[in-house]
């Protein structure tokens, strides 16, 4: 979604299941709350081709549960 956004994670990425977790269900997360404040009018519309966003994210390493995370 515009306006772009960045995810950079808290916590060491150090394999495909901690990355899955990130740019899975994290990323689907952070990507939906750009679209709803885009939609609300929290982000101005005018503004989405030269903002962008930048998006620190934590998930617990021992997290599992996917649907978890996304909420």
């Amino acid at each position: 979604p515009k306006p772009h956004t960045l995810l950079v994670p808290k916590v060491t990425v150090k394999n495909g299941e901690d990355a899955n977790k990130i740019f899975g269900p994290a990323q689907a997360s952070v990507a939906k709350a750009v679209v709803d404040a885009v939609e609300e009018g929290i982000i101005p519309k005018e503004k989405v081709d030269s903002w962008v966003i930048v998006c620190s994210v934590f998930v617990h390493p021992k997290a599992k549960d996917y649907r978890r995370i996304y909420h």
